[in-house]
């Protein structure tokens, strides 16, 4: 481990709580709110039932989120990243709107972000032409409920609805591995013109939920034009749909689903998927597993298991996630002694399995702040300069620093 870097990280929390405190502003028309909105989740319900109760009002909530992180492998840089999320949401009597504007800074190109892209899913979450970081408006819909159910329509964060959990499912304040907030099996754009429903669970313990989106969002087309992004038509887009049969049976809650993607880019067309969420007082676990019909080089199975623990109000997680990739490639560059992971498939097939583990513990400092050490390890990393994936054993140190207001 890099004791220089430990030591710049411990220096920098009294300027990044200075930072934050600075960027906390308060107007007392506004609601603030302690838990994610709720579009990161994909349910709807705490908005409408705020409106079904007569207490329709605007909810802003912001967050800035700062990340210091660094890898015993010699070829990668340490990197300092931050975020910025902006939360609008107004209710009306049994419908709302929603908007999410966020910021995030450039990763570097040798940054760990960079070479292990799943060991930090909250950067490049607003990245513009060329890989620069910027503002972008990523989620703007509208809302409601009727009778059979709740609806939105527009602009949506697509992976927050298929495949949910409420242990491992936002890298705000959970896993800050990538295969630890959504099955990286699906096939999914980021944010995307979509319309969604999800039943009501009357007297039974079943529910359903329909997605139907376009296949490119705001990262696929990697472009800053919004008349492209609103155009579902494009020459080389589809249309991404999910269906999901969701059981919830005391403290367990199950999803599965199926999933199709007719984008000319899409690295799978089609797949299934099963999540089971266990929750019972302090306690919490989430087991995914995914099958997609997946292009060379992407994942054509994924697997992950997770639990965490509540300690008075600060969490503790530790989470693995598997990840087997379609591809016709059986070579690695073995540099960490542990041997190579690619097993022998069919005749000019192999496969190439990648494997993540994550720690955390995320310490309530006081209200909207908080501090979240990790550690990951990883047994493959990419870096730009070759062309084949490192093989080895590597640890990512991670703080994590969240303001929210």
């Amino acid at each position: 481990m890099k004791l220089t870097s430990l030591t710049k990280i411990m220096a920098a929390i009294p300027t990044i709580t200075l930072l934050v405190g600075s960027c906390c502003l308060y107007t007392g028309s506004v609601t603030a709110r302690e838990t994610l909105p709720d579009s990161q989740t994909g349910d709807t319900s705490a908005r409408v039932h705020a409106t079904e109760s007569g207490q329709g009002k605007t909810h802003i909530s912001a967050d800035l989120m700062i990340t210091h992180q660094l890898s015993d492998a010699r070829e990668v840089d340490d990197e300092t990243l931050f975020s910025i999320d902006l939360w609008f949401d107004h209710q009306f009597d049994n419908w709302g709107i929603f908007s999410h504007l966020e910021h995030s800074k450039t990763p570097k190109s040798l940054g760990v972000s960079s070479v292990f892209v799943d060991a930090n899913a909250d950067s490049s979450s607003a990245l513009g032409l060329g890989g620069q970081g910027g503002i972008q408006l990523s989620e703007l819909f509208i809302y409601g409920d009727i009778t059979s159910g709740e609806w939105r329509l527009g602009l949506s964060h697509i992976a927050g609805l298929t495949s949910t959990s409420k242990v491992a499912n936002n890298e705000i304040d959970q896993f800050m591995s990538a295969g630890l907030v959504n099955d990286l099996s699906i096939a999914v754009p980021d944010f995307a013109l979509s319309a969604y429903f999800q039943s009501k669970q009357d007297d039974t313990p079943f529910r359903y939920r329909l997605l139907l989106s376009s296949s490119d969002g705001i990262a696929e087309q990697n472009s800053s034009s919004y008349g492209r992004l609103f155009d579902p038509w494009a020459d080389d887009k589809g249309w991404f749909a999910a269906g999901e049969w969701l059981i919830n049976s005391g403290a367990y809650n199950t999803g599965l689903g199926y999933w199709r993607n007719t984008g000319k880019n899409a690295v799978a067309d089609k797949g299934v998927y099963l999540t089971v969420d266990y929750t019972d007082n302090n306690h919490g676990g989430n087991i995914r597993f995914g099958q997609a019909d997946a292009t060379k080089d992407n994942i054509r199975q994924f697997m992950a298991a997770s639990y965490q623990y509540q300690w008075a109000q600060d969490w503790f997680g530790v989470g693995y996630t598997v990840s087997r990739y379609e591809t016709a490639d059986s070579e690695a560059i073995n540099i960490g002694g542990g041997g190579s992971r690619f097993n022998p498939g069919s005749p000019g097939q192999a496969d190439r399995i990648l494997r993540q583990l994550e720690v955390y513990y995320r310490l309530r400092l006081v209200d909207g702040l908080s501090l979240t050490p990790s550690i990951q390890w990883t047994d493959s990393m990419s870096l730009p300069t070759l062309d084949k994936p490192l093989d080895g054993n590597f640890w990512i140190f991670s703080l994590r620093f969240r303001g929210h207001l």
